[in-house]
């Protein structure tokens, strides 16, 4: 996973992040192709005054894109 951009304001953390790895295993009822792989994902954390984190949001690309 490499971290893109990383904001915080406030008691919020934002992160644009982009997940690579190789399709070695069935997924989502594809076969394995052995190729590399990239996704796209944004998480949002909204910690406590504790430091521990009280809410997730995430998203990320739909779009596999197989290189």
């Amino acid at each position: 996973m490499k971290v893109n951009d990383l904001i915080a304001e406030g008691d919020k953390v934002a992160a644009r992040v982009t997940y690579t790895g190789t399709h070695k295993g069935k997924f989502m009822g594809l076969k394995p192709t052995n190729k590399k792989f990239n996704i796209m994902g944004t998480d949002f954390v909204r910690f406590g005054k504790d430091g521990r984190a009280k809410e997730h949001w995430s998203g990320d690309d739909a779009y596999l894109k197989m290189m």
